[in-house]
């Protein structure tokens, strides 16, 4: 079996002798790593709503149609939610504004017809879902400490229609009780999927599931990633001449600099997809390679990217296919072949040093025996 490793040293070149708030976390999407989602304590610094100037608003009463009274109407009678199980409601038309829609992500809904939920933090509790059932469903979220006069801690509204909302809970205090509200985006009714998830929980989505929980590439450095039990978290992007069926999506991001070339995403079975979007969550498309089919190779020249600038990485099956996966930001290395060999200079004592690293390198000439 061939063994590859890469390391990091030190090299001295001597000339004399030698000698001897407590708050949400949007994590890397459930750690949701913290992938995840951002602290509750500042509830505008980690959403990014990004709606298109003139996008048709449709009403639809959805699972509402029929129902004169809501029991959790009101925050006093917030509908209890338990870990692991899948609850499904709807905000719409029908309810009533219980408080001012909050300012999330620098946008602001019109009108805020809420419906409540609580639960009691447990130890194993580490995300908090509100998950749209349709690429339609604009739901935002708002999240409270204690009572239901207790402070706002954080919101949710990180995408438009179709894209899941969420908070990485892990941090919260065990045995106290959160209050958390739903409302459509500008009255609109809003379908939704509510789940609290744990870390012991068996068959649970990766921890880089949702985008506010992107995990960060280190250049060079291959990252081990998988999609299997993965859920959509916006739709899936026409990518070399097809669009998929799904699109059950994992996150990455990396901060360009000057010697990044390309991402480089190498999948041992599925076919995946790999998509380069902007910074805010769930981003714009810039580019994508769809090029491979099972096993296949996927690459995209990043060179032209702004350097500086914090991008978002997606990487999801195509159609239903999951698997593992290697990903990572390659970058030149200066001194990767002979000619740009880095030249030591001598100094007293071992004063001067040299660090360096073998990670993201290539065979310049074969292994000596």
């Amino acid at each position: 079996m061939n063994r590859i490793f890469t390391s990091l040293f030190t090299i001295l070149f001597c000339l004399d002798l030698l000698s001897g708030t407590q708050g949400l976390m949007a994590q890397s999407k459930l750690a949701i790593q913290d992938e995840a989602v951002y602290p509750i304590s500042s509830p505008q610094t980690h959403q990014s709503k990004r709606r298109l100037a003139g996008r048709p608003i449709v009403k639809r009463s959805g699972g509402a149609t029929g129902i004169s009274a809501f029991s959790n109407e009101e925050c006093t009678g917030a509908r209890t939610i338990t870990t692991g199980v899948t609850v499904q409601d709807s905000a719409s038309f029908l309810n009533t504004q219980s408080l001012a829609p909050i300012s999330c992500g620098n946008f602001t809904s019109s009108v805020a017809l809420d419906v409540w939920y609580k639960f009691t933090k447990t130890a194993a509790m580490d995300t908090l879902y509100i998950t749209p059932l349709t690429i339609d469903d604009d739901p935002v979220v708002e999240i409270f400490s204690g009572t239901c006069a207790g402070p706002s801690i954080g919101c949710s509204d990180l995408g438009g229609n179709g894209t899941r909302e969420g908070f990485i809970i892990s941090t919260l205090t065990v045995g106290t009780t959160y209050y958390f509200r739903v409302y459509g985006w500008d009255g609109v009714t809003a379908n939704y999927n509510v789940l609290i998830k744990t870390t012991a929980a068996p068959g649970t989505p990766p921890p880089n599931d949702d985008c506010f929980a992107a995990q960060a590439l280190v250049t060079n450095v291959s990252t081990n990633g998988y999609n299997s039990q993965a859920t959509q978290s916006t739709p899936p992007v026409f990518c070399s001449g097809s669009t998929s069926s799904n699109a059950n999506d994992v996150w990455y991001s990396f901060v360009k600099t000057s010697a990044m070339d390309s991402v480089i995403l190498t999948p041992p079975v599925a076919d995946l997809v790999l998509e380069v979007r902007s910074n805010s969550c769930p981003g714009t498309s810039i580019f994508c390679a769809d090029a491979g089919a099972n096993a296949g190779i996927e690459k995209l020249n990043i060179s032209a990217l702004t350097n500086g600038t914090t991008y978002l990485v997606r990487v999801y099956g195509w159609a239903t296919q999951t698997g593992t996966f290697t990903i990572r930001v390659k970058a030149a290395i200066a001194n990767n072949e002979c000619t740009g060999a880095v030249a030591l200079t001598g100094s007293l004592n071992c004063s001067s040093a040299i660090t360096g690293t073998t990670a993201g390198a290539s065979q310049s000439l074969a292994p000596i025996v």
